[in-house]
C-alpha cells in the first residue's frame, strides 16, 4: 500500500498544476496643480517596488500626466519591466476597462485568475447620479475637494469587470486610494474585495509615507492576502481617515462604528472643510444625534465588547495598549463639539430651518393674471447677494416687451421683497450676517480640533483592529479579502 501511494503521488506531483495568473493594473494621479510632483508619488514607489519584486504580475499603469518627479519614478519603478505609461483620462480610464473586460470574455483572464485594480487618486462625494463616487483625471485641476471640477469619471464604470468577475470565478481586487472611497464599497460583493483608504463622508490622505495609503502600499509583499496587508495597516497609520474592507467582520464592524465615529473624525479647515456643515446640520436637527451623545454611547458599547472578549494572543500583540483610552478621547471631542455647538445655537442659526416665499402677480392681458414666485430659505436670504439678481433682471428687462417684460418685473420685484427681507432679519439677527466667519473667530480651532480628532483616530485603531480580530476568530463565512493571495 505504501508503495503504491508513493507511485500515485509522485504521478500527481509531476502533472503541472493549471497555473492561476495574476493581473494588476494600477490609474490615477489627476486633479492636481502644475508643479514637477503629485502628492501620490509615496503609493506610486512603494507600488512600484512590489511589482519590481513579484515580476509574475501582469501589470498596466495609467497614471499621471505631466509631473516630471512623478514620471520619473514610474518609469524608474515600472518602465524598466517594460512596462509602458499613459496618462490617466477619461479616454485611458475607458479604454482600460473595456480592455480588460474583453480579456475576461475571452479567457485570458480565467476562472482562479486574480486581477487587482488600485486606483490612487483625487474623489468626489457621492451624487444622486452614482452608485459609486467621481474620480479626479489629469484634464482638470481640483480645486474644491467635495464635488471636484471637470474632467472626472466614475468608479460606477468598473461594475461591469466585478459582474463579469463574479460569472467567470476570477479573484477581483478593487483598492479605492482616494477621498470619499467609501462609497466604492457599494461594488463590493462574494467574489470581490473592496479596500478603501477612508470612509463615505471623509476625505483621504496622502503626501507623506505616515498614511494610510502609503502603509498599505508598502506593506504589500509576496504571500500576505489582502486581509492581512490591511490589517497591519489600519493599525499604525497617522492621518484622520477611516479605512475599510469588504470583508464580512468589516462590512458589519463598518456599520456599527463608522456613523458614531464620523464627526470625530472631522476637524475645521478653512480652505476644505467638513466640521462646519455638519455642526450647523446638528444645530438644525430637531434630535441631534451627535450632540444629544447618541454616538458617544454607541462608541463606548464597542470598547467594552473589545475589552471584555480580548484573547490572550490578541492582547500580547496589543501590549499594554488601553482601549479604554479611546473612550476618552471621543468624551474630550464631544465636550469641545457641544461647546462649538452651543455658541453656534446662541448665534440664533435655528432660524435656517424657515423658508420665506415671494411672489408677485402680473397682467398678461386684460382677462388673464399669473404670478411670480420665489423660494428662499433663510440661510440663503442671509448670504445672497440680491443687488446683483436686480441689476442683472433690470438688464434683462430693459431689453424685453410683453409678457416677458411683466414676467421680469415680478422677478425684480420679488428679489427686491427678498432683499428688504434680509434687511429685516440682519437687523434682528446681527451675527447671522457673518456667521460663515464664525469658526475663523474661534481662537485655534484648525489646530485643536485637528488634534482632538487624530487622537479619536489614533485610539480608534486599536479598537479597530481588537475587534476585528476578535470577530474574525468566529466568522466562518466566505471572505474575498482572504483568499485574495499576493
Amino acid at each position: 500500500m505504501i508503495k503504491i501511494l508513493g507511485t500515485l503521488l509522485s504521478i500527481s506531483l509531476a502533472v503541472p498544476a493549471f497555473a492561476q495568473n495574476n493581473h494588476f493594473v494600477m490609474m490615477g494621479g489627476g486633479g492636481e496643480p502644475k508643479r514637477d510632483y503629485t502628492i501620490f508619488d509615496n503609493e506610486v514607489e512603494r507600488v512600484g517596488n512590489f511589482i519590481s519584486a513579484t515580476p509574475a504580475w501582469n501589470t498596466k499603469i495609467t497614471f499621471n500626466g505631466g509631473h516630471q518627479k512623478t514620471e520619473n519614478i514610474i518609469a524608474e519603478k515600472f518602465g524598466k519591466k517594460g512596462i509602458a505609461n499613459t496618462p490617466f483620462t477619461p479616454d485611458s480610464y475607458q479604454k482600460m476597462i473595456k480592455e480588460y473586460s474583453a480579456k475576461i470574455k475571452s479567457g485570458q483572464i480565467k476562472s482562479g485568475d486574480q486581477l487587482m485594480i488600485l486606483i490612487n487618486t483625487h474623489g468626489g462625494e457621492k451624487t444622486d447620479k452614482h452608485k459609486t463616487h467621481s474620480l479626479a483625471t489629469t484634464d482638470g485641476v481640483v480645486t474644491d475637494y467635495d464635488k471636484l471640477n471637470k474632467g472626472t469619471v466614475s468608479m460606477d464604470a468598473l461594475e461591469e469587470i466585478t459582474k463579469l468577475a463574479s460569472e467567470k470565478n476570477i479573484k477581483l481586487a478593487l483598492i479605492d486610494f482616494s477621498c470619499h472611497s467609501g462609497n466604492t464599497m457599494a461594488l463590493q460583493n462574494p467574489n470581490t474585495c473592496v479596500i478603501t483608504s477612508t470612509g463615505p463622508e471623509h476625505y483621504g490622505w496622502g503626501g507623506n509615507h505616515l498614511t494610510f495609503t502609503s502603509i498599505f502600499a508598502g506593506n504589500m509583499k509576496k504571500g500576505k492576502s489582502l486581509e492581512d496587508v490591511y490589517l497591519e495597516s489600519r493599525r499604525s497609520f497617522q492621518d484622520n481617515s477611516f479605512p475599510m474592507i469588504s470583508s464580512p467582520v468589516g462590512l458589519g464592524l463598518h456599520q456599527e462604528m463608522y456613523k458614531p465615529i464620523t464627526p470625530f473624525l472631522y476637524h475645521w479647515d478653512d480652505s476644505h472643510d467638513k466640521l462646519a456643515p455638519f455642526l450647523e446640520k446638528e444645530v438644525l436637527a430637531e434630535n441631534p444625534y451627535c450632540i444629544n451623545g447618541e454616538g458617544v454611547e454607541q462608541l463606548k458599547k464597542l470598547s467594552e465588547e473589545a475589552k471584555m472578549f480580548t484573547d490572550i494572543s490578541l492582547k500580547s500583540i496589543l501590549g499594554d495598549e488601553n482601549l479604554m483610552n479611546f473612550n476618552q478621547s471621543v468624551i474630550n471631542y464631544h465636550a469641545h463639539l457641544k461647546n462649538l455647538h452651543g455658541k453656534l445655537s446662541g448665534l440664533g442659526l435655528q432660524i435656517f430651518k424657515k423658508k420665506e416665499e415671494f411672489c408677485t402677480e402680473f397682467q398678461i392681458s386684460k382677462n388673464k393674471k399669473s404670478k411670480e414666485c420665489v423660494t428662499y430659505p433663510y440661510a440663503n436670504i442671509f448670504t445672497i447677494n440680491f443687488e446683483n439678481i436686480i441689476e442683472y433682471f433690470e438688464e434683462q428687462e430693459q431689453k424685453s416687451t410683453g409678457e416677458e417684460l411683466k414676467r421680469y418685473q415680478a422677478i425684480i420685484q420679488n428679489t427686491k421683497n427678498g432683499s428688504k427681507r434680509k434687511a429685516e432679519l440682519i437687523a434682528q439677527y446681527p451675527e447671522l450676517s457673518d456667521y460663515k466667519n464664525f469658526y475663523k473667530k474661534q481662537p485655534d480651532l484648525e489646530k485643536e480640533t485637528y488634534n482632538l480628532a487624530f487622537n479619536v483616530s489614533k485610539e480608534s485603531q486599536k479598537l479597530y483592529y481588537a475587534l476585528y480580530k476578535q470577530r474574525a476568530l468566529r466568522d466562518k463565512k466566505p471572505n474575498p479579502c482572504k483568499d485574495f493571495v499576493l
